[in-house]
C-alpha cells in the first residue's frame, strides 16, 4: 500500500491517492484503510520508518502501533536511510557524510531528538527491524542489515556487448537529491575532464519512470551512484543487474555490519568526492579496467540482491514471529 504515486512509478497493489483529497477527508481515508487492514491482515511491514497513522510533524508518532500490538498483529519495520539517520552523529563521527551538506526539509522538521523518540517507539513495538544502510546500525544495534530487494532479475538483464563501444565515454548519474548524492563533486570532475579534452558525456537523470531506465543503464559505460552516504542504493543495484559497473563511496568502517562474504564480493569502484576526478580520468584513459566488472556486477546482484531469496528470508522471519505467539 502507498499513500500516493512517486515519480518513479513503482508498481503497487493499493494506492490511497491521498494527494487528491482535501486534508480532513485525507485523514479519514487513511483511518478507514487502517480499520480495514486490521481486520484483513496479520502482519504489518512498514517502510522508510513510516506507519499508517503517523504524524511526526505534529509529534504524534505511530498511533497505530499500540492498536496493532493489542490486536496481536506482527509488526516489522524497514529503516532505509534519512528516516533514521542522525545528523549530529554523522557530522561528529564521519569525515564524509551527506548530513554535512543536506538541506532537506525532512531533517529540518524531524530533527534528531524526534527521530530518536520515534525509533524508540518502533523498538518497543516491532517484532523485527531491518536497516538497508549499514551506517544506521551504529545507532540502532537491534536492527538487522538487509540488502536491497528492488530488482526483478528476469526483467533487468545485462547487455554486455554495448559496453566500451562508444568513442565518447558515457557516464550516467541518477540523483533523487543532488545534495545528498554528492552530485556537485561529479559535475566538477566532469567539467575538469572536459576542459582537459577527454571525450565523455554525463547524463543526469532525475524523476524518470523506472521501467524506462533499463536501456539507459545498458548503454552507460559507468553509473555514478552516491558519493556521500557511505553505501550504495537502488540505482547501483539496477545498474549492476544490467552489467554496468558502478562508482560509489563505500565507508570502510561501516563494513563491520555487512556479511564478510558480501564485502569480498563487492564489485563497486570505491570513490570519494576528493578522488572522483582521478578515478574517472584513470577509467577513461584505460577502459579495460571495467571489462571484468561487467560480469562480476551481475553475479553480485544475483547472489546478494535477488528479491526471491530476500523474500524467503523475510517470510521466515514472519513465520518465526508468528510462532512466538505474543
Amino acid at each position: 500500500m502507498i499513500f500516493r504515486f512517486s515519480p518513479y512509478k513503482y508498481p503497487t497493489d493499493i494506492n490511497l491517492h491521498v494527494n487528491k483529497i482535501i486534508s480532513p477527508l485525507r485523514e479519514l481515508k487513511r483511518y478507514k484503510f487502517f480499520q480495514t487492514a486490521v481486520k484483513e491482515y496479520d502482519i504489518f511491514h512498514y517502510n522508510f520508518g513510516k506507519s499508517i497513522l503517523d504524524y511526526p510533524y505534529l509529534m504524534l508518532n505511530y498511533l497505530d502501533l499500540p492498536i496493532l500490538k493489542k490486536r496481536r498483529k506482527k509488526i516489522f519495520f524497514t529503516l532505509q536511510g534519512c528516516d533514521a539517520r542522525l545528523k549530529t552523529f554523522c557530522m561528529k563521527n564521519f569525515s564524509i557524510s551527506a548530513c554535512i551538506e543536506c538541506k532537506t526539509i525532512h531533517c529540518r522538521f524531524v530533527p534528531d531528538f524526534i527521530k530518536r523518540r520515534r525509533i524508540q517507539k518502533i523498538e518497543c513495538y516491532a517484532d523485527k527491524i531491518y536497516a538497508l544502510n549499514p551506517d544506521l546500525l551504529y545507532n540502532y544495534p537491534e536492527a538487522e542489515f538487509l540488502p536491497y530487494a528492488s530488482v526483478n532479475l528476469e526483467e533487468w538483464r545485462p547487455h554486455f556487448n554495448a559496453k566500451n563501444e562508444n568513442k565518447v565515454f558515457n557516464i550516467v548519474h541518477l540523483p533523487t537529491n543532488r545534495g545528498i548524492k554528492g552530485t556537485k563533486y561529479l559535475l566538477d570532475a566532469v567539467k575538469r575532464l572536459l576542459k582537459e579534452g577527454y571525450a565523455l558525456k554525463l547524463s543526469i537523470i532525475e524523476k524518470f519512470p523506472r521501467n524506462q531506465l533499463k536501456e539507459i543503464y545498458q548503454k552507460a559505460d559507468i553509473v555514478v551512484d552516491q558519493l556521500l552516504i557511505g553505501w550504495y542504493g537502488t540505482v547501483a543495484v539496477e545498474a549492476m543487474a544490467c552489467g554496468t559497473p558502478v562508482i560509489c563511496y563505500i565507508r570502510e568502517k561501516d563494513l563491520q555490519f555487512i556479511p564478510q562474504q558480501m564485502v569480498q564480493d563487492l564489485p563497486i569502484i570505491n570513490t570519494q568526492p576528493s578522488t572522483i576526478y582521478s578515478v574517472l580520468k584513470e577509467i577513461v584513459e584505460n577502459r579495460e579496467i571495467l571489462r571484468p566488472l561487467h560480469e562480476k556486477s551481475r553475479i553480485f546482484v544475483e547472489k546478494w540482491h535477488d528479491p526471491l531469496k530476500i523474500a524467503k528470508k523475510v517470510i521466515k522471519d514472519y513465520q518465526d514471529a508468528a510462532s512466538l505467539g505474543i
